[in-house]
């Protein structure tokens, strides 16, 4: 996975797992971002941390500069489309991402965006 693919990733992570910005509710944005933002520190740990993703550490000098540099995407208004936003959902998805350890990415790209991930923001 290169810088492109790295690039993809984080997009997904702000464009699907934080689309509840914005969508107001009991649990609101700040839910949302709060959530967003571990989301993609998952992604920088698993960087930094999975021999198999090695070249993708090129884009950022550390995890804290990945966390730094990729946490204020999620503090955009980005809203729920076509949808409602999940907390429950959103929690379950951060504790999906963090449950997949360096084997199961190295093997699978698209193992740190689960399946309960797309249901963050759903009809």
């Amino acid at each position: 996975m290169g810088k492109h693919s790295l690039s993809l990733a984080v997009s997904a992570i702000v464009g699907v797992v934080g689309l509840g910005l914005g969508c107001g509710g009991s649990d609101g944005p700040s839910t949302a971002s709060t959530l967003c933002k571990a989301q993609l520190a998952v992604l920088c740990n698993r960087t930094f941390t999975c021999p198999g993703h090695a070249e993708m550490q090129t884009t950022w000098t550390s995890e804290q500069d990945c966390n730094e540099k990729s946490s204020p995407a999620c503090d955009g208004p980005t809203t729920c489309i076509g949808g409602t936003y999940h907390a429950d959902k959103d929690q379950a998805c951060t504790d999906a991402m963090n449950a997949v350890t360096c084997e199961q990415w190295d093997a699978d790209p698209g193992a740190l965006l689960p399946a309960v991930c797309l249901e963050v923001c759903a009809a």
